[in-house]
């Protein structure tokens, strides 16, 4: 680190970051199997300091286990190239791997859960998502779990709601599925 006013004392870590960050392609991939974002940058203590530490996160979701790890040998070859020549130390960490899961229309879970649905709302749709919840855990440790829209709108933003009538549906689906089952 160092004073912004002696910057030659001082090697900059934000600059090979936001190089690396800018070589990441974020957004959906794998015709909508992975999605990938960079969400996060903790960098320096002021405005007026050459940065020691630039912490980079963000995410990779697949349905698709082969295509995540794939992606991640990508993105941790891009942070590599980027220090290769920099006098800077790179710390390239993975954690907290969430298993996708995709399931058939034509599976027991999926068709019991069409039925009950069917008598609630006006169309039944499926969609593949790479949105993380408990089901992605669930479905890991082999007890079989679907996810089911709550009629959020704006989600993971200021504007987030959902109407009350929404929840009150769902919870009538969810009962009438657990009397089903």
């Amino acid at each position: 680190p160092a004073h912004s006013s002696r910057p030659s004392e001082g090697i900059n870590s934000l600059i090979p970051a936001t190089k690396f960050a800018s070589r990441v392609k974020v957004g959906k991939f794998d015709n909508g199997e992975t999605t990938i974002n960079i969400g996060k940058f903790t960098s320096g203590s002021g405005i007026n300091t050459i940065p020691e530490e630039t912490l980079v996160e963000g995410e990779v979701r697949s349905t698709n286990h082969k295509k995540f790890l794939l992606r991640l040998k990508k993105i941790e070859k891009i942070a590599k190239d980027v220090v290769k020549g920099n006098p800077v130390n790179l710390e390239y960490k993975i954690g907290g791997y969430c298993p996708g899961y995709k399931w058939s229309e034509g599976r027991d879970l999926i068709q019991s859960i069409t039925k009950v649905l069917g008598k609630e709302v006006n169309k039944v749709e499926y969609s593949q998502s790479t949105g993380v919840s408990d089901a992605n855990s669930f479905n890991g440790a082999g007890l079989e779990v679907v996810t089911l829209s709550d009629g959020v709108s704006n989600p993971h933003t200021k504007e987030e709601s959902i109407k009350l009538e929404d929840l009150a549906k769902l919870s009538k689906i969810i009962s009438r599925f657990l009397e089903d089952w």
